[in-house]
């Protein structure tokens, strides 16, 4: 499954999309596909360090 992961946090150019296991639901649990999502202000405060209240 396709991922975005935040690998360099500091800029926006930190997010990379990765390729990642499609995993495993346990027993109670199901597995959610998702077809789209999207990334908004407060994902881009956080990868550059500025959203409040993120430990140091």
């Amino acid at each position: 499954m396709k991922a975005i992961e935040l690998q360099k946090p500091g800029s926006i150019d930190g997010w990379v999309q990765v390729e990642k296991p499609e995993p495993k639901p346990g027993p109670g649990q199901a597995l959610v596909r998702i077809r789209a999502v999207s990334l908004n202000f407060r994902d881009l405060f956080i990868a550059i360090g500025k959203y409040p209240g993120l430990p140091s």
